[in-house]
């Protein structure tokens, strides 16, 4: 389901989970997933990489917050319902601060590139254990030029959860 909106953000396309029969309906009568993402995120990331200076940043904040930061929370907002279908235990949150989308901003304290800005937008959907655990499962979803992609993941599971994991892997190999 997860890489279906994926091709949908990108493409604009139909990315729901047509095994579902609510959805197969609405796919005869010409459903179409909204497209979130706009060719003009990826013209301003390209240009953010070149340009990755405070002052650029700052006469073009606003086209930021309209064609990336604005489209980012909606997806989110949207994605909501459809992450609650998959896992109630996942959380999907829409706040601009504090919530599933990645700041632009770069942590630049301990890092040899001083490049004050990111030039890819990204989501984090985490496990809502995860403030006390980060040995809990979450999905990740990242757009840059070239590179566009979602993950989930699970780090460094204890033996009891992997032996769980595997068991199910082999139960359903097709999901």
């Amino acid at each position: 389901m997860f890489t279906r909106l994926l091709s949908a953000v990108a493409a604009g396309g139909g990315g729901r989970d047509d095994s579902q029969a609510e959805h197969i309906n609405l796919w005869k009568k010409g459903f179409q997933m909204p497209q979130y993402f706009s060719p003009e995120v990826f013209k301003f990331l390209k240009s953010l990489k070149r340009n990755n200076k405070r002052e650029w940043f700052q006469k073009n904040k606003e086209r930021y917050e309209e064609e990336l930061k604005g489209p980012m929370l909606q997806f989110i907002t949207d994605l909501q319902a459809e992450m609650r279908s998959v896992s109630s235990y996942v959380k999907v949150n829409p706040k601009p601060v504090g919530g599933s989308m990645f700041r632009i901003y770069r942590d630049m304290r301990f890092s040899e590139d001083k490049s004050p800005y990111k030039t890819h937008m990204s989501a984090h959907f985490r496990h809502r254990s995860s403030s006390k655990d980060v040995h809990t499962p979450g999905f990740y979803f990242h757009l840059e030029p070239g590179e566009c992609f979602a993950a989930a993941w699970i780090w460094r599971p204890d033996a009891p959860t992997l032996l769980l994991i595997r068991k199910r892997i082999e139960q359903n190999p097709e999901k």
